[in-house]
Order: C-alpha cells, then sequence, then structure tokens
C-alpha cells in the first residue's frame, strides 16, 4: 500500500480495522524496531518497480512489490514521523508530509 504521506498511512489503519479486513480488527503499523528485527541484509525481493540493483532486504516471505521503505508507528514531534528503509538497513526521519513511491506500509496485528 502506497500513502501519500504519513497520516495517510496512519488512517489506513483505521480503515482496514473498521472492515474487519481478512477478519480481524487490530491492525497496526510496525515499529522500527520491528522492522530492523525483519531485515535481511541478503534479502532478494524486488520492489514496486522490479529494479534489480535495488533489493530490498525482507524476508521472501513477503509478496513481491512493495515499496522501498515503510513507514512506523513513531512520531518525532508533532511534525515528523520514522520510516525504515530496506535498501541499506536504516531509518530516517521525515516530514508527516512527506510523500514519496518508494515507501508504503505494511501493517501488522497485535
Amino acid at each position: 500500500r502506497q500513502p501519500y504521506n504519513w497520516d495517510e498511512a496512519m488512517s489506513w489503519i483505521e480503515k482496514m480495522n473498521t472492515e474487519h479486513y481478512a477478519g480481524y480488527s487490530d491492525w497496526r503499523v510496525p515499529t522500527i524496531e520491528e522492522y530492523q528485527a525483519i531485515f535481511d541484509e541478503n534479502g532478494k525481493v524486488l520492489a514496486y518497480d522490479q529494479k534489480k540493483n535495488f533489493l530490498v532486504g525482507i524476508s521472501e516471505v513477503f509478496e513481491m512489490g512493495g515499496g522501498y521503505g515503510f513507514w512506523s508507528s513513531e512520531e518525532m514531534g508533532v511534525k515528523s514521523a520514522r520510516y525504515f528503509f530496506f535498501v541499506g538497513g536504516y531509518s530516517k526521519t521525515d516530514l508527516k508530509t512527506y510523500n514519496n513511491p518508494t515507501i508504503s506500509v505494511r501493517l501488522v496485528r497485535d
């Protein structure tokens, strides 16, 4: 899922929980620590654009086609939030209004 910004990523949780996506209503956005736990420096997953020079370091159990980075649930002050970049395995803080097609969101369940 490619949201336009952090706020849209957070509102998507509400939508999925309201719709009981896959039969559940306890969806949430992961933390940076959770993303770090699944980072695979030898990852072979291709992102949405299928660029073989930029392998995404995420487990092969995930579907192909996601982004390079994923918004986290972590806010940094009022205007910024963090995301994790799976090409290189690092986190970054940016404005919540940041819009980049390489940044997606994945949901997990409690």
